[in-house]
């Protein structure tokens, strides 16, 4: 069923009649509120057919009588928390969802329940919605004990509660006092798993200037005019000029022979002492245990301003080495606190291996147990749990000062920890259907004026209750046959078989 915050009604009305409900809804006007919204709602949840709110569910009916009550039992015959049968559609002597036959059978109503026939087998099947919910606008309050089925309201979420036990005292709501279901425990990596590694030698980088000019910008004639300059300049990892070289060709001197003279140019500077330079036609290559640069440029007159840039090319690039390291084991670490061990509360470790298939041992706490009493019973747990599973038999544990669990395993593998209690819920959320908001604003809206004797508005907004109810219905239903189509004609909404 499709709902909406009971917090979404409640304001809806407290707007339009013009208050701001987050600063001066007083306590007196959400009851009166909250009177009208029940109103509207027991009016109109039966008005209209909701597929949505339609549950089909197996009954055993009286076998002195064959009635089957309006009060049922949730869960369990040993329970006391009842919900009550609405409008009746139907009663099946089978489950209808599991075959196509006509297997519904007359019924009729009684003050005790729903009179099945005399021809039913131990169980029937009812097609019904539930009684129509009833609200609150009555605050939790910290200082009061529930009782079973009493109602009240969460300003934190904005719903309504019902008590699902007697004597529910201090357990919020909200969830702050009531902590159920699968919680996950601290759980933290404090040192991961390494294979060894036996290191790296450094790697030298190379690199080489070519006497040429990128592109098509420019031809360098070979041999190149005197009035030309090349230059080569070499940079350190941190983009520092550390060496340079200018020639001034003769005019008569090849490519080749430039390049070998800058090579003859470069080699002795002591910024360069641990570089190799080698030269191969108009090539210069350079070769050093360092990240350094390169950079060339050609200025095709001395006298101008004009400089192209020369092709710099990387053959190896450098890598510094890496130190060999010994390998190490992986240890996972689990906190468990006082605050979350209960009686019966189940703690349960889960380690996935690397095809994703879990290992899971368990411990369930104890009357008395501390959270280190309850870490020496997942101790056990693991321990028995590694006699059938090869992958638990590798695991070693431990707990360290503070009572945390230490996990060592010798490869990489993911952890987790959760604990449950056992302890019930207390409280059940009465949620309110999506489909009835508008109409129940608007009649609610309208109760308020009357209240305040603005009869004639009132009037007009309670007109319009109907008009929404049957905008809404409108969209359940299904649509009219198209004859002029070839589509199949829609069966009834609330039809199992045809």
């Amino acid at each position: 069923m499709r709902v909406i915050p009971f917090r979404s009604i409640l304001w809806g009305v407290a707007y339009k009649d013009g208050l701001d409900p987050a600063t001066n809804l007083l306590v007196d006007q959400a009851d009166a509120y909250a009177s009208y919204i029940n109103q509207w709602v027991r009016r109109l949840y039966d008005a209209e057919d909701h597929p949505e709110w339609t549950e089909i569910i197996g009954f055993e009916p009286d076998p002195t009588t064959h009635i089957v009550k309006w009060d049922q039992p949730i869960g369990s015959q040993t329970v006391t928390q009842f919900f009550t049968i609405g409008r009746v559609f139907k009663i099946y002597l089978l489950d209808p969802r599991t075959t196509w036959l006509p297997v519904d059978t007359p019924h009729r109503l009684t003050p005790d329940g729903i009179h099945c026939g005399f021809d039913h087998g131990p169980l029937v099947w009812i097609k019904f919605i539930r009684a129509a919910p009833v609200f609150t606008a009555q605050v939790w309050d910290a200082n009061r004990t529930y009782f079973l089925g009493e109602l009240t309201y969460s300003p934190v979420t904005g719903e309504c509660y019902r008590s699902r036990i007697a004597g529910n005292f201090g357990h919020d709501p909200a969830g702050t006092g009531d902590i159920t279901g699968n919680n996950p425990l601290q759980t933290e990596i404090t040192q991961q798993a390494a294979l060894d590694n036996p290191g790296l030698a450094v790697t030298a980088k190379k690199m080489s200037v070519t006497l040429a000019v990128v592109g098509d910008q420019l031809t360098i004639p070979d041999p190149p005019p005197s009035v030309s300059r090349f230059a080569v300049k070499v940079y350190d990892a941190t983009g520092t000029v550390i060496a340079g070289a200018t020639i001034a060709p003769s005019g008569s001197q090849s490519l080749a022979t430039i390049a070998a003279a800058l090579d003859t140019a470069l080699t002795p500077d002591p910024d360069l002492a641990s570089f190799t330079i080698t030269t191969a036609g108009n090539v210069i290559q350079f070769t050093d245990l360092s990240d350094y640069t390169l950079s060339g440029s050609y200025q095709p007159k001395a006298a101008d301003d004009v400089i192209y840039p020369m092709p710099i090319s990387q053959q190896q690039a450098y890598v510094p080495a890496m130190l060999s390291t010994a390998s190490q084991a992986q240890i996972a670490k689990i906190t468990i606190t006082d605050a979350q061990v209960k009686t019966n509360t189940m703690f349960r470790v889960v380690f996935a291996d690397a095809l994703g298939i879990e290992h899971a041992f368990s411990y369930n706490a104890l009357v008395n147990d501390s959270a280190l009493q309850v870490a020496n019973g997942l101790l056990s747990a693991l321990a028995t749990a590694s006699i059938d599973d090869p992958f638990l038999a590798a695991v070693q544990a431990s707990t360290d000062p503070t009572g945390a669990i230490l996990f060592t395993t010798e490869k990489t593998t993911a952890v987790s920890g959760t604990f449950t209690p056992a302890s019930p819920v207390f409280w059940d959320i009465v949620p309110f259907p999506l489909a009835l908001a508008n109409q129940v604003i608007r009649g609610a809206y309208a109760d308020s004026l009357k209240e305040k004797g603005q009869t004639d508005k009132a009037q007009l907004e309670e007109q319009a209750v109907p008009l929404e109810q049957q905008l809404e219905a409108a969209t359940q239903m299904s649509q009219q046959y198209d004859l002029l189509t070839d589509q199949q004609a829609p069966k009834t909404r609330y039809s199992i078989s045809k």
